[in-house]
């Protein structure tokens, strides 16, 4: 029998998944299409995945961010393939992106 709280837990595991695959197709993207883009462009493709995250509450929406964070810092920030930040032009990004994660209401 599927309780009410069992509903929810997987209600909100869904979110939680979403929010990661959400993220993952927009690295896949931005992949394919940075030889052609510029890294601002970059960007913007993880805003419409944290928005969407946001979607299915707040916890999925940080974690959506914290994860498009870090994939935008380590997959197209140069340095590529570290964590390292050479410019501080792109903490603006960070935080636009923390920022549009704890707007977004469900």
């Amino acid at each position: 029998m599927v309780t009410a709280v069992t509903r929810e837990r997987r209600t909100r595991a869904w979110g939680y998944a979403s929010a990661v695959a959400a993220v993952a197709a927009a690295t896949a993207l931005g992949l394919a299409l940075y030889p052609s883009i510029g890294l601002g462009d970059v960007g913007m493709l993880y805003l419409p995945a944290v928005m969407l995250a946001s979607l299915a509450g707040r916890g999925p929406a940080l974690v959506a961010a914290s994860l498009a964070v870090a994939a935008f810092d380590l997959c197209f920030v140069p340095p590529r393939y570290t964590f390292v930040v050479a410019s501080s032009d792109h903490v603006v990004t960070f935080l636009v992106m923390f920022a549009s994660a704890l707007a977004m209401r469900p």
